[in-house]
C-alpha cells in the first residue's frame, strides 16, 4: 500500500491547511490511474466538509453533560466566594457589562473577552482586579476596590452521576491572565465536602481563547456523586471560562500537538528552534520533524508513530521519514522526532511538510491526527512571518506616555553573510 498525501487549501499557505490521506494499492493505478484519482478527489470533497465541523471541536467522545451559559449560571450550579461581593460574574449580551467586555480593573487595557465558540450568548469571569482596583493606572490603587484581593472564589456543578463510564474527561474554553493566583478544576466525590485538585493553568497568561482539557477518569470514573469546581484563588487579574462538557473519551484516539520542523538541539539556545517561513539560498536550514504524540483514548495505543513528509511545489515528495514506535498509556503524552535532520535544496519555491501520527489500533478520530506546515527557499529573503501584519501592541495605561521601539536584531554566524 502506499499513502498519498492530499490537500485542501484556500490557495494561501497556511500552517492549518487540512491535510487527508489516502491509502492506494498502487499496482493497480496504471491505466485507471486517472479515474481513481478523480473519484478520491470527490470523495475529499466530501470529507473535508464533514472534517471541517470538527475542526474547533475538542469534545472526543460521547456528551455526558454540557453547558455553555445561555442563560447565565446553570439551575443547579453554586457561585460562591469568601467574600460575598467578589464572585464570579456572568457576561451575556443583555448584561452590564455585557459580554464584548472582559476585565473592568485598573491593568485591563487593551483586554478583550474571549472568542469562545458561544460568546455570543456570554461567558463567565472572576475579576480579580477589577474587585481589587477598578482605578485607571495600572497597579497605582491596590485594595481600593469593592472586595480587597485575596481572592478565593468557585464555579461549581451540580451532582453528576458517572456510573458505568471508565473514561471522565472535562474541556472548556478558557482564558486567564495570573499574577500572584492559582487558577484549579477541582473534583468533589463527596458532595464538595473534600475536593482533589485534577488541574491547573501553568503560565501568567493565555491566549484570548484556547481549550483546556482535564483527564479526570482516576478520579471520577465509576462515581456517582461527583461535583467539579473552577476556583480562582490569590491575588489580581482573571478567569474566564465558557462551553463547558464533559465526555467519555473514544477508545481509541491518539491527537498529534506541538508539530514543528525544528528541533533544539541546545536548550539553553531557545533561538535554535525558531520557525522561519522563509529561508535564503545562502543561509539553508538543517530541519528536524517533531510532534507531540498525545493518547486522549481509553486504552493504550500502541505502536505509535510520527510519519513526515516533505513535497515540493509539484507535489512531488522530497524527503520522508517516521520516528521510532512507542506505546503510549491513557492520557500520556510523548515527544517523537524523525530519526533524521534534513536540508532542503537550493530550488527556490514554497515546500509542505506534512506530519501525522498513527498508531496499530484503528483510530476513531483520525482528524486529530495531522497537520501541515509550510516554508519557502527564497532567493534573499529570510523572514518568520508570511508577511502580513498579525498583530500590534498597545502598552497599558502606565506607559503609555513612554517611547518604544520594536525591531529584529540579527548577528552573523557565519563569516561573509550579510
Amino acid at each position: 500500500m502506499e499513502s498519498f498525501w492530499i490537500y485542501s487549501t484556500n490557495g494561501a499557505k497556511s500552517r492549518v491547511n487540512r491535510l487527508l490521506v489516502v491509502s492506494l494499492a498502487h499496482k493497480n493505478l496504471n491505466k485507471n490511474n486517472l479515474n481513481m484519482r478523480t473519484k478520491i478527489v470527490s470523495l475529499i470533497a466530501a470529507i473535508i466538509a464533514i472534517s471541517s465541523c470538527y475542526s474547533n471541536a475538542q469534545v472526543l467522545g460521547e456528551v455526558l453533560y454540557n453547558w455553555d451559559f445561555a442563560n447565565g449560571l446553570p439551575a443547579d450550579w453554586t457561585n460562591t466566594s469568601t467574600n460575598p461581593i467578589a464572585l464570579w460574574e456572568y457576561r451575556g449580551p443583555n448584561t452590564d457589562p455585557n459580554n464584548a467586555v472582559c476585565s473592568r480593573g485598573s491593568c485591563a487595557s487593551g483586554s478583550l473577552p474571549l472568542n469562545s465558540q458561544t460568546l455570543s450568548n456570554g461567558f463567565f469571569i472572576f475579576d480579580s482586579n477589577y474587585w481589587d482596583d477598578p482605578g485607571i493606572a495600572c497597579g497605582e490603587g491596590f485594595g481600593s476596590g469593592l472586595a480587597p484581593a485575596p481572592h478565593d472564589a468557585s464555579l461549581t456543578t451540580g451532582t453528576l452521576n458517572f456510573t458505568g463510564y471508565t473514561s471522565v474527561v472535562l474541556t472548556f474554553q478558557q482564558q486567564f491572565r495570573h499574577y500572584s493566583t492559582t487558577t484549579a478544576v477541582e473534583v468533589s466525590l463527596n458532595g464538595g465536602t473534600t475536593w482533589i485538585v485534577a488541574g491547573t493553568n501553568i503560565g501568567g497568561t493565555s491566549s484570548n481563547v484556547e481549550w483546556k482539557t482535564v483527564n479526570i477518569s482516576s478520579i471520577a470514573a465509576n462515581q456517582s456523586n461527583v461535583k467539579i469546581r473552577f476556583r480562582f484563588t490569590g491575588i489580581y487579574y482573571w478567569w474566564l471560562i465558557d462551553d463547558v462538557s464533559i465526555y467519555s473519551a473514544n477508545d481509541n484516539d491518539i491527537m498529534l500537538v506541538d508539530a514543528g520542523y525544528t528541533y533544539n538541539t541546545t536548550p539553553d539556545n531557545i533561538y535554535n528552534m525558531m520557525e522561519y517561513d522563509q529561508y535564503p539560498v545562502n543561509m539553508l536550514p538543517s530541519l528536524r520533524f517533531r510532534g507531540k504524540a498525545s493518547n486522549i483514548g481509553g486504552f493504550t495505543q500502541n505502536s505509535v508513530v510520527l510519519y513526515s513528509t516533505v513535497l515540493d511545489a509539484s507535489n512531488q515528495v522530497v524527503d520522508s521519514q517516521n520516528s521510532n514506535s512507542v506505546n503510549l498509556s491513557a492520557g500520556q503524552v510523548t515527544n517523537l522526532l524523525s530519526p533524521l535532520s534534513f536540508t532542503p535544496s537550493s530550488t527556490l519555491g514554497d515546500y509542505k511538510v506534512a506530519l501525522r501520527i498513527q498508531q496499530s489500533q484503528t483510530d476513531e478520530n483520525f482528524d486529530n491526527n495531522v497537520d501541515t506546515l509550510d516554508y519557502s527557499i527564497s532567493q534573499f529573503t529570510w523572514a518568520r512571518d508570511e508577511g502580513g501584519l498579525e498583530d500590534t501592541y498597545n502598552p497599558p495605561g502606565l506607559y503609555s506616555t513612554e517611547a518604544y521601539e520594536i525591531g529584529n536584531i540579527y548577528y552573523e554566524k557565519t563569516d561573509g553573510l550579510e
